[in-house]
This record gives structure tokens, sequence and C-alpha cells, in this order.
């Protein structure tokens, strides 16, 4: 039987200023909805959790837009102002 897909994703939302945080996906034709806006996230690898491919994607994607990504962050849900729901 062939195992199910997997993905992680991550929504930013600014409860200041009630916005969310998207970006625009490539252009190439043969990624899944190219040209569209999407959350930060992507599939993931074997053996890694969802909050590791959060955190990777997330990574890549700032290193693709040409950002430095922290050298340290504090850990995913650390804070009463940050949560991850995974799922």
């Amino acid at each position: 039987m062939a195992e199910t897909p997997r993905g992680a994703g991550v929504l930013f939302y600014d409860r200041e200023r009630e916005r969310v945080l998207l970006y625009r996906r490539d252009s190439t034709p043969s990624i899944p909805f190219p040209g569209y806006l999407d959350i930060l996230g992507g599939h993931t690898e074997p053996g890694e959790t969802p909050e590791e491919t959060a955190v990777r994607e997330i990574a890549k994607s700032w290193r693709t837009c040409g950002a430095a990504a922290p050298s340290s962050s504090p850990p995913i849900g650390s804070s009463p102002s940050t949560r991850m729901r995974v799922g």
C-alpha cells in the first residue's frame, strides 16, 4: 500500500493588524498552483515531524528570497503569543 503524502504549513497571523502572511508561489508550470498565494510549508521528508518540516520549509523560503535565516530562535510554541497547531 502506498503511503499518503504528508506535509506541514504555517499560518502567520498578525492580531494587531488583523493580517495574514502569504507568499506567491513561483511560476514554474510543473509545480501545483504556480503563481498562486499560499502559506509557508511543504512536503514532509521521511522520518521528519510536522514541526521539523515547517522549520525546514520556512528556512528554505527565506534563503530563496535572499533573507538570512536566524542562527537561533526560541522553540516553537515557547510563549503564549506563539502557537503551532499540528494536524
